[in-house]
């Protein structure tokens, strides 16, 4: 497995690997988020499986995309996922346990629609607040997913991070007819500004977030809002798969670092779903979810000051902003839920510096953040103490990954190097902020 999440077949040849999403109803037909792919272009097959509505496995499938499911190509499915798809039936008795592919195909035939999922979530209010820099094509295919989903009450607003021109407003309105859209600018550079204007600007109860390299499922946003019917609950992040798999480098960040957390339901917080076992729980958040699928609270988010202005893409720390308000909420009693119902495809980017950059970056984000704690929290020396097991136990992973995937070592030195520039792009990233101004509604944390 990749990063303990995707199947590592896919991503050890430097073939294309199309990516798609396989509902297990009849006719068998896989939908593609991106461009479906020309015939003959992909070597095998990356697919999310699920079963009414609930994802079974991320199962690699060694066969070019067909049209049709023909009978090899199932029974290819049933042995990439059949573990996992007996354990849901196990679990639900939604169909009878089927022994093999041909028995799987019958047993499809057969299934009752899923019962209704009444919760009061269905009834939320929410915003989907998209900050972008001028992608126009990136931001035309984002809106036309989210345009798409099946929710009640939602807006889409819109924050233009480098409105340099009309252009991107006026495709924001080109919208309009379809959805309750809304442009607003933001010309100060940093996503956490983008951000922090964007929930200035909305109305909704519930205040999710993606960008505009993200396509989303038509049920992305309802199954984000699921978990909120739980008045405990703050904040949710959902399932990140990559878009595309077409260049190598993409699968070497998808094997690196990917955003997928897995097809299983987790719950964070400080009371019975403490994760102490992870590295300085729960002040370095990227167990929780990435910022291209989450969603909080408005009031939970309000409480916590918004999104800190010295993180994040545009700013000297590059990123971590997400991973800041995900700790905050959680320091504050919130909980979190990572719900893998809600799913969303990123796409990587295709280029050698722009995948270093983006690792460095990492490097920068995860000190940075650290460091905004340790003069913060009396409580952050303690998770310090508790994670000495934890990091020796990486360090042994570490040096077994040089030994068996030593392409990747120029990755982990150059992340590395980024952690010691973390602390110092912090200060010097503050300071940067408060010249900005910050939001007088959202104050910098």
């Amino acid at each position: 497995m990749s990063n303990g999440f995707l199947p590592m077949a896919p991503l050890e040849h430097p073939g294309a690997t199309a990516v798609g999403l396989l509902d297990l109803v009849l006719p068998l037909e896989t939908v593609w988020p991106g461009e479906p792919p020309a015939r003959g272009t992909a070597r095998d097959q990356l697919l999310l499986v699920r079963l009414h509505g609930e994802p079974i496995a991320i199962a690699h499938v060694d066969s070019q995309p067909a049209l049709s499911w023909p009978e090899e190509e199932v029974a290819a499915l049933w042995h990439a996922c059949n573990r996992s798809l007996i354990s849901h039936i196990r679990r639900c008795g939604c169909m009878p346990e089927p022994r093999g592919a041909n028995e799987l195909v019958d047993a499809i035939a057969e299934l009752d629609a899923p019962p209704r999922r009444e919760t009061g979530a269905a009834q939320l209010s929410a915003s989907v607040i998209v900050a972008t820099t001028g992608r126009r094509d990136m931001l035309i295919r984002c809106l036309d997913s989210l345009t798409k989903l099946r929710h009640e009450r939602f807006e889409i607003v819109v924050v233009d991070n480098r409105p340099t021109g009309s252009a991107t407003r006026e495709l924001v309105e080109s919208y309009e007819p379809r959805a309750d859209v809304r442009y607003v600018a933001e010309p100060r550079p940093g996503l956490s500004f983008a951000r922090n204007t964007g929930v200035m600007a909305s109305r909704g109860e519930v205040l999710a977030f993606t960008d505009d390299d993200v396509v989303v499922d038509a049920t992305w946003l309802t199954e984000l809002l699921e978990p909120f019917a739980d008045h405990t609950v703050a904040a949710v992040t959902g399932l990140v798969l990559p878009l595309t798999l077409e260049s190598p480098v993409q699968k070497r960040f998808e094997l690196y670092a990917g955003f997928g957390k897995g097809v299983e339901r987790q719950i964070y917080d400080l009371r019975e779903h403490r994760a102490d076992d992870r590295l300085l729980y729960p002040y370095w958040g990227g167990m929780f979810g990435s910022g291209n699928s989450m969603a909080f609270r408005a009031g939970a988010l309000a409480r916590i000051g918004g999104f800190d202005p010295a993180l994040g893409a545009g700013t000297p720390t590059g990123g971590g902003e997400d991973i800041a308000a995900f700790t905050d909420v959680i320091l504050r009693g919130g909980r979190i839920v990572y719900e893998p119902r809600s799913a969303c495809w990123h796409e990587h980017r295709a280029d050698e510096d722009a995948l270093r950059s983006q690792v460095y970056n990492y490097g920068v984000g995860l000190t940075a953040v650290l460091w905004r704690y340790v003069g913060r929290d009396p409580h952050f020396l303690s998770a310090v103490g508790r994670s000495v097991p934890v990091v020796l136990r990486l360090i042994r992973k570490r040096s077994r990954d040089r030994t068996t995937s030593p392409t990747s070592n120029d990755l982990m030195a150059l992340e590395a190097r980024g952690r010691l520039a973390g602390p110092w792009r912090y200060v010097r990233s503050r300071r940067m902020a408060r010249r900005k101004g910050t939001s007088p509604h959202l104050p910098s944390a």
